[in-house]
């Protein structure tokens, strides 16, 4: 499928206080957090959606591995086979995202990332 790592999301209660805890362990400035950095911290509305449901069911932590593809919907149609079902899907500026239920095989969610270039 693809061999590079692009994110890991880990999902929180207070992003600040938790940038902060980061920016403390490695002794350097509380970092500003977005969507596209390696390690993405996200805080959660109470909108339903999978970062809700994970922060509900399991507390804070790694929610998913990103992946960088081509052929999403081809990727969902194979994981679809292999008893991995797409949980959530949408777009973004530049492209489009899928989040993959692959938590019994890979202990973690995988998040499928699809950019126009």
């Amino acid at each position: 499928m693809t061999q590079l790592v692009t994110q890991i999301g880990i999902i929180v209660n207070d992003i600040e206080k938790v940038s902060a805890s980061y920016a403390k362990f490695f002794g350097i400035e509380q970092p500003k957090w977005f969507w596209t950095d390696t390690v993405d911290l996200a805080q959660t509305e109470f909108n339903p959606s999978t970062w809700r449901d994970f922060l509900d069911k399991e507390g804070e932590g790694v929610h998913h591995i990103a992946f960088s593809i081509k052929g999403m919907k081809e990727k969902i149609e194979l994981l679809h086979t292999k008893n991995m079902p797409l949980i959530q899907k949408g777009e973004f500026t530049g492209g489009r995202y899928a989040y993959i239920d692959t938590f019994s095989e890979l202990k973690v969610l995988t998040e499928l990332l699809e950019n126009d270039k």
